[in-house]
């Protein structure tokens, strides 16, 4: 049966690299059975890559089909059994019984696919469901088929692990290969829009920095770039100012259209979390918003593994929540659309204009839940905001509140005020609702007014004090005893913690940063017993970690960075759930504790920075912790009966330890990991030889190891280093690892 090609832009551009690393993926050559999974946001030109690869490798095999919009066809009447037929006709030319319902469609392509090796692509997929109803299990094909997938939502791809599924119950072992779909780089970008908008490779001169400009605004989504540009060519005999204008403000509908499909199919809770996140959280901590989506009865959570799933977010830097510009664009978009009249009828107001326009002009409805006052120095009054009951987030920058505030915020979970004022002229202006409150202005002072107010609500759960010049001493944290969260950053004058901290029983994590003058951390923080993180950064009067700190038997993070520390208190070994402790760039600490060895739980130990001299032995009955000393001067030498030491020590430099090892103090237990080649040629323990293998961006290379066994203790036949991205596997010459192939 001849095969059928698939229809393809002639304009696409950074695409060829993707082509050909699925097509070495899928490998047609070997006898298992490959899936490839290509997920990401709509529009972003998944299925245009499977029909790329699908056009080169259809002709390898016994039979081909491509099913497109397996997610679209299937919401029909009969879909499912519409797509089932086409599936029979083109793998193996047999057309479906009529009477033939979806179980008995299921069957015939059971029956036959381990008899044809084939070619499947099934594009849009959004439902386990469908996969079962088409093409079923992979273990039902015969060796050498393909299958690719392209869906949004990532809960679809198989659940079969990557190296097979039981081997007892298949002829051959199945692979399953997930393959992230990435945003188009901005060259390629840029080089596809100006094949839409001018059909040449680059913009004019002219237009060089207005295409530039569109490039931007898209975030590198080929659907977008290709139908701005397809839209500009049509108005480029007119000024481009009026245009740009308008997509910046209003998306283009082709391009809604495509991405409004993945928010349609949220549950309604997850679209609140949704356009939360598109108004106002974009590239924000996740944390603090947590606690308010939790206190509005939300489960975000839950709700998160559906959007990332989904495709629609991602958690990048550990903790902050990234878009694309695309899908915040639409989010703004749905929300313009609630009332595109009437701006006050609309659930959020993110643009600083609109939204003090209402609030100023008392048109505020309860349609509002969320707002943002910034840049304004108004005093405003109960009145501005009575018909706003319903709100929930509010950010403010400057300004004031005057007036009596009784029962005006029933609802408010967060409040974030910047340069808030020195004097809070409100009256009863008590939030008993409020979850996160958010404070920063050199105008704050010890005995601001607003404390005894906006403090006394007993739901707050997050206190962030930032950047007051004139805040000495921390507020009685009486009032606030569900506190779980309470940063203080950048108050340069801040010399004293106020001891009612001890009353926070339900204190999660205590975060102190650049305050330079503080010096003593109360004793009272040893009472926190629900304490599981504690920092303190760049506050360089700190000399002394009090013995209390043993108390804390809950902690999991210690981070001490950038204090005055010289030394340790031997208490620091009660903590025993404490997985990450940094010292980094504590410059007088010159020894730790022989305590440091009953540290179990330790993952994770960074030096870096310090002038430690020696570990002590006590690290050596510690396992699998690493143990970090990037970019400093230090000097660590391991003893000589440090042999139970199966941790390893990471560097970047091999300038920051000469004398880290010694040839006649290795022990077998000894693990080494990512020593700088230059540190074990300089040793004399290892020297190059000739063979180099390069393979997926891996450089392994065999080195001889010059090493004689002293005292009884023997180099390990083979461990791995790292220098820069390259990999190097060193192993004793004529001995071969058992872990080796």
């Amino acid at each position: 049966m001849a095969t059928r090609e698939r229809n393809v832009p002639d304009d696409l551009v950074g695409i060829t690299d993707r082509v050909e690393y699925i097509k070495k993926l899928l490998d047609p050559a070997c006898d298992d059975i490959r899936v490839v999974v290509i997920h990401g946001m709509g529009g972003i030109g998944k299925t245009t890559l499977a029909n790329l690869v699908y056009n080169e490798l259809s002709p390898l095999f016994q039979g081909q089909c491509f099913l497109r919009d397996v997610r679209e066809s299937s919401s029909r009447v009969d879909g499912i059994e519409k797509l089932q037929k086409k599936l029979l006709w083109d793998l193996f030319n047999l057309t479906r019984p009529k009477t033939f319902d979806i179980d008995e469609g299921v069957n015939m392509i059971k029956h036959r696919l381990p008899n044809k090796r084939v070619l499947i692509v099934l594009d849009d997929v959004d439902d386990g469901d469908q996969l079962m109803q088409l093409a079923a299990k992979p273990d039902w094909f015969c060796p050498r088929s393909r299958i690719i997938i392209t869906t949004r939502d990532t809960s679809v791809i198989p659940t079969t692990k990557v190296e097979g599924l039981e081997e007892s119950v298949l002829r051959e072992p199945i692979k399953i290969y997930p393959y992230e779909m990435e945003e188009l780089h901005s060259d390629h970008a840029l080089q596809l829009f100006s094949k839409r908008a001018f059909g040449t490779d680059s913009p004019p001169p002219d237009f060089d920095f207005l295409s530039r400009e569109v490039v931007a605004l898209t975030g590198g989504l080929p659907l977008t770039v290709g139908v701005i540009g397809s839209h500009l060519r049509t108005i480029k005999n007119e000024p481009w100012d009026g245009a740009l204008k308008k997509l910046k403000e209003v998306p283009l509908k082709k391009v809604l259209e495509k991405l409004i499909i993945s928010y349609d199919a949220l549950e309604d809770d997850t679209k609140q979390i949704f356009l939360d996140i598109a108004c106002f959280f974009v590239m924000k901590r996740k944390t603090n918003a947590f606690y308010m989506w939790e206190s509005c009865n939300l489960f975000p959570d839950a709700e998160f593994q559906v959007l990332i799933r989904k495709s629609l977010i991602k958690i990048v830097d550990g903790n902050r929540i990234w878009m694309h510009d695309q899908l915040r664009d639409l989010g703004r978009e749905i929300v313009r659309r609630e009332n595109i009249i009437n701006p006050e009828g609309r659930s959020r107001l993110w643009s600083r204009k609109m939204a003090l326009d209402i609030v100023q002009a008392r048109k505020g409805t309860d349609n509002v839940v969320a707002l943002a006052l910034l840049g304004s120095r108004h005093n405003f009054t109960h009145e501005d905001f009575a018909d706003l009951s319903k709100i929930r987030f509010l950010e403010m920058d400057g300004g004031n509140f005057t007036g009596d505030f009784e029962n005006i915020f029933p609802e408010l979970r967060w409040l974030c005020w910047r340069n808030c004022p020195s004097k809070l002229q409100a009256n009863n202006f008590l939030l008993k609702s409020l979850v996160i409150l958010k404070l920063s202005g050199n105008i704050i002072i010890d005995k601001w007014s607003g404390w005894v107010q906006i403090m006394m609500g007993s739901q707050l759960k997050v206190l962030n004090l930032k950047g007051s010049k004139f805040l000495t001493r921390t507020p009685d944290f009486s009032g606030c005893l569900n506190l779980e969260r309470l940063i203080i950053r950048d108050c340069e004058n801040l010399d004293d913690i106020d001891g009612s901290i001890g009353k926070l029983e339900q204190l999660k994590c205590l975060k102190i940063k650049w305050c330079p003058r503080l010096k003593d951390l109360p004793e009272e923080i040893g009472l926190l017993s629900s304490l599981r993180e504690l920092i303190l950064i760049q506050c360089q009067h700190v000399c002394d970690l009090p013995p209390w700190i043993g108390s804390l038997k809950g902690l999991s993070r210690l981070v001490m960075e950038d204090l005055g520390l010289d030394r340790l208190p031997q208490e620091i070994s009660e903590l025993v759930d404490l997985k990450y402790l940094s010292l980094m760039s504590c410059t007088g600490l010159e020894e730790l504790p022989f305590s440091m060895g009953e540290l179990k739980s330790l993952a994770e130990l960074d030096l870096s920075g310090t002038l430690i001299k020696a570990l002590p032995l006590s690290i050596g009955n510690l396992e699998n912790v690493v143990v970090k000393i990037n970019s400093c001067a230090i000097r660590i030498k391991l003893e000589k009966n440090i042999g139970r030491f199966t941790s390893y020590l990471s560097a970047q430099r091999p300038e920051s330890y000469a004398e880290i090892i010694s040839k006649g103090e290795l022990r077998s237990s000894l693990r080494l990991s990512e020593y700088p080649i230059d540190l074990l040629m300089e040793c004399g323990m290892i020297q190059r030889e000739c063979n180099v293998n390069h393979k997926d961006r891996m450089i392994q290379r065999e080195w001889n190891v010059n090493h004689k066994d002293r005292g009884g203790g023997r180099f390990p036949s083979i461990f791995w280093l790292r220098c820069g991205q390259t990999s190097f596997a060193v192993r004793r010459r004529g001995k071969k690892s058992e872990n080796e192939s």
